[in-house]
């Protein structure tokens, strides 16, 4: 999995081990539907992949402070309905939600961001 400031490349492990071909996603339904159609697997990655979803949909909000907060809530709820029984992805996507809640609007200063 490679994390670019606009979209997450990940590995397509369907087709392992006959080919190693990596997908492009840019938005948090990217990611779900990744899970969901299994090209992602594994509770750690599938973790990791849901928050980096998270990043790159809250990036692509970050203009429209009106509906910033309720539109990421609606990548969450996509995102955790995936595998709605693992525990790394609901985990990863409560402590995702806590930090930009805490955050307030988009632009707002993020500790230790340079």
């Amino acid at each position: 999995m490679i994390f670019e400031w606009d979209a997450l490349r990940v590995l397509d492990q369907r087709l392992l081990p006959d080919e190693e071909r990596y997908e492009t996603l840019h938005r948090a339904d990217d990611v779900a539907w990744a899970i969901e159609c299994m090209m992602l697997r594994g509770a750690p990655l599938i973790g990791v992949a849901a928050a980096y979803g998270l990043a790159l949909e809250a990036r692509i909000l970050a203009g429209h402070e009106k509906t910033f907060l309720e539109k990421l809530d609606q990548a969450l709820v996509r995102l955790a309905a995936t595998r709605p029984t693992a525990i790394n992805l609901n985990r990863a996507l409560i402590e995702g939600s806590r930090r930009i809640h805490a955050g307030g609007s988009p632009g707002s200063s993020c500790p230790g961001a340079p």
